[in-house]
């Protein structure tokens, strides 16, 4: 019998035994391993507390057997589904309990003294309950004989109350989804246990398993530190406790507990992966230090699974994506069927700008697991490089919502920048205000607001978000290139013109030499050098390798050229100087912007 087979066995028990909490517990982590099943769902129906997680997992039966019949009626019974007579059970083959307890009943029996007794009282209990409805009949029940100020107000009844639904940590104009993973409280894949060895406070030790295996990192801590406390050599509940401080963000626990192990034990290999762990979540990893510890593990054993998956993490950290995807082969052979491979493997791809691959990959992570959390800030990301805006806000708006504490202000930059993609102004700007108040200095946060401001014409409020990420890194050819786009826009083309003059040092793609060419044509035009603009269009139409250069800028230049050229161009004139005077008039129109 495989151990998904056993543990579903033990699902079984608990439910026989009324032992919900510990049915559930099972469950969850079956659902983790095969959400395949539909007689996990279908159990799982039976020990959540709510009406709305049992509509969801009985559902999930029905997405993967579409006729279950246990399903169908359940739903039926809870007003889901219409009735359906087939499913109806005959009244011959229904048995109550009592029927069984009066089967057993022999056709002959004397009754005691007691029994006696307790027939009497039994009667006399009736004739009460005869006598309060036959009162409540004539009305003398319902006569209320406590003073009450108006004496035709109505009795009410308390009304249920909704329990308000989760909401989101910054405030969105519409609501967001719901979390796919309602009925399951899990937001993580805990690591996977290396070992389990016998303990002497083996209640203490088992209780701490079953809260680590639901990710209730709290009381794991509380249950393995009574286990340390007694045993303090036991180096794979020391390496358990710090997986559990590290999971609830206590990284200096955490390491305390990794290097206790270590020295306890040095050819014991998870602690050496979590102390790596620990480095690379690390605001200024030290990136050596985690590759020995890695490498320490793998060696100490090849088959550890999760050695080769940080050291992909590892080599991620370093932009190799190649390099990750290479050790990934491994990682998946020893790890089969885990999602943190396939989110891995998606993040790897993304590094190559192979987004297609990576979609696929964080699709398979998240139905390996659907509670993966982080997974969603993947896919929202991809989905946004793909253009996609509606999916990639849904995808982030499910991460920021439930991830708590774990937001930083680069993804409620690009949760800002799915808001803008989908056409609502005000929340992408109040998304972008939030992530500079986490970090005033976030230059992507300024850029992007700034870039918002000047598409929708504040200009003044661009010019000073694009001069404060000049000033934190003047070697941006992105934040220059914004100032300079505000300055034309103001009328201020000389200025432009100069400023995209002394930022071509900054440029690092073929894209952000058509960005150069283009716009600097447009400063050429309007401060009267037509052929040097018609020079610029021209280099950005022909000396670039078109896939390079975005369709929409190329169609830009060939709209410009179309409307200035002529078939004999004057000679080319003397560059022009900058000046901060509007050439064209005091208010002039936005330039267009691909």
């Amino acid at each position: 019998m495989s151990a998904e087979e056993t543990m579903f066995q033990e699902v079984l028990a608990a439910i026989q035994k009324g032992q919900k909490d510990r049915a559930r517990d099972l469950l969850t982590r079956l659902l983790r391993m095969n959400q395949a099943d539909p007689r996990y769902w279908l159990y799982m129906s039976t020990v959540v507390p709510t009406k709305k997680e049992r509509i969801f997992c009985l559902n999930k039966v029905l997405e993967l057997d579409p006729q279950n019949a246990h399903a169908r009626r359940s739903l039926a019974i809870l007003g889901v589904r219409k009735p359906e007579p087939d499913l109806a059970i005959p009244f011959s083959a229904q048995r109550r309990k009592w029927e069984a307890r009066l089967s057993e009943v022999p056709a002959e029996r004397k009754i005691s003294k007691a029994g006696r007794i307790q027939i009497i009282l039994l009667s006399l209990a009736g004739l009460v309950v005869v006598a309060l409805i036959v009162l409540a009949a004539t009305g003398v029940l319902g006569l209320d004989f406590s003073p009450r100020a108006n004496r035709n107000e109505f009795r009410t009844f308390p009304t249920a109350v909704q329990s308000p639904t989760p909401t989101a940590a910054i405030a969105t104009p519409t609501p967001g989804p719901t979390a796919p993973w309602d009925a399951l409280q899990a937001t993580y894949t805990p690591t996977p246990i290396y070992a389990a060895t016998p303990h002497n406070l083996v209640e203490a030790y088992t209780i701490g398993m079953r809260a680590f295996s639901r990710n209730d990192w709290a009381s794991s801590i509380s249950y393995f530190q009574q286990v340390v406390a007694l045993e303090p050599d036991a180096v794979d509940v020391l390496y358990l406790l710090g997986e559990s401080y590290r999971m609830q963000g206590q990284m200096d626990a955490a390491l305390t507990a990794f290097n206790q192990a270590i020295s306890q034990q040095p050819k014991f290999a998870p602690p050496y992966v979590g102390r790596a762990r620990l480095n690379l979540a690390s605001e200024e990893p030290e990136l050596e230090d985690a590759l020995e510890d890695l490498q320490t593990a793998a060696k100490l054993d090849p088959q550890y699974g999760e050695a080769q998956l940080e050291l992909a993490n590892l080599h991620l950290a370093q932009n190799q994506p190649g390099a990750a995807l290479s050790v990934l082969e491994d990682a998946a052979r020893l790890l089969p069927g885990s999602p943190q491979v396939e989110l891995t493997r998606a993040r790897s791809l993304m590094a190559q700008e192979n987004y297609k691959d990576a979609l696929t990959a964080v699709n398979r992570a998240l139905e390996l697991d659907l509670t993966l959390l982080p997974a969603y800030l993947v896919r929202g990301e991809i989905h946004a490089l793909l253009r996609q805006p509606e999916k990639a806000l849904a995808d982030l708006t499910i991460y920021t919502r439930y991830a708590g504490g774990n937001i930083d202000a680069q993804t409620l930059v690009l949760l800002g920048e799915a808001w803008y993609a989908a056409g609502d102004v005000d929340a992408a700007l109040n998304t972008l205000d939030r992530a500079l108040v986490e970090n005033p200095r976030l230059i992507s946060a300024l850029m992007q607001r700034g870039r918002i401001h000047l598409d929708e014409g504040n200009l003044d409020e661009a010019e000073a978000d694009y001069d404060a990420a000049v000033k934190l890194r003047r070697d941006s050819f992105e934040a220059n290139a914004g100032l300079a786009q505000v300055w034309m826009a103001q009328g201020f083309y000389g200025d432009a013109y100069k400023r995209w003059e002394e930022i071509q040092k900054y440029m690092e793609t073929d894209a952000d030499q058509a960005v150069l060419w283009y716009y600097r044509a447009i400063c050429l035009r309007e401060l009267n050098f037509p052929d040097l603009a018609i020079r610029d269009w021209t280099r950005l139409l022909e000396d670039l390798p078109e896939e390079n250069v975005p369709a929409e800028l190329r169609l830009a230049a060939q709209e410009m050229l179309e409307a200035i050229y002529t078939p004999t161009p004057t000679p080319i004139q003397p560059t022009p100087t900058a000046t901060r005077t509007p050439r064209v008039s005091p208010t002039p129109t936005r330039t267009p912007r691909p």
